[in-house]
């Protein structure tokens, strides 16, 4: 979740730096997105990291004679080795990100939709390794019981709130490549250009 989340402030500077490239300002564009690209190249590390570190996870044989108390058995291997593939993809959008924005010049609009890409990825895996809604509804129950007629609803587990950001950052992405396409429309007609369907 926290390379997620660092991975979308990258995404959020590079897009900052891309209205420089707007405004035809190609020396600031180039000194702003070499230090990008060296952020972006540290994240693929990381990403490739905890791929790994899934991996070894899926693999890894189940704990015997867990203590009582003991936190609720490990995601299920096959979850984990799916986590593990989709940050690995993340990993290599990522590759790509860094490569469009080490170019000389950069290619930031590239570089920005393999940012997105690698986001998509991240917050599959996150969401593989919720933990199952079926525990928190037994949990909620539970709770309701205890709780007997006061009619006050219980607290939502901490895991909804992950699921909240994950669905806040699905969203952003989302409608930062909407904005995008029609930005780069509005350019398209601005400067005269025909859409390619009408060329036909």
């Amino acid at each position: 979740r926290e390379t997620a989340q660092r991975q979308q402030s990258l995404a959020d500077d590079t897009e900052a730096v891309g209205a420089l490239a707007d405004q035809n300002d190609v020396d600031a564009t180039a000194d702003k997105a070499g230090p990008l690209g060296h952020r972006q190249e540290r994240l693929a590390t990381t990403a490739r990291a905890i791929s790994e570190a899934l991996r070894a996870q899926a693999s890894a044989p189940p704990r015997e004679n867990a203590p009582p108390g003991a936190p609720a058995q490990r995601p299920d291997p096959e979850r984990l080795e799916q986590a593990a593939e989709l940050v690995a993809q993340a990993g290599a959008t990522m590759n790509d990100a860094t490569a469009r924005l080490t170019d000389e010049p950069p290619v930031l609009n590239e570089a920005r939709s393999a940012q997105d890409a690698a986001l998509v990825a991240l917050a599959g895996a996150i969401e593989l390794l919720q933990p199952d809604s079926q525990d928190g509804e037994q949990q909620q129950q539970e709770q309701e019981q205890q709780g007997g007629d006061r009619g006050e609803q219980p607290p939502e587990p901490e895991e909804g709130d992950g699921e909240t950001d994950l669905a806040q950052l699905l969203q952003g992405v989302r409608d930062r490549e909407a904005q995008r396409r029609e930005e780069r429309a509005r350019d398209g007609v601005q400067r005269g250009y025909e859409p390619v369907e009408k060329d036909w």
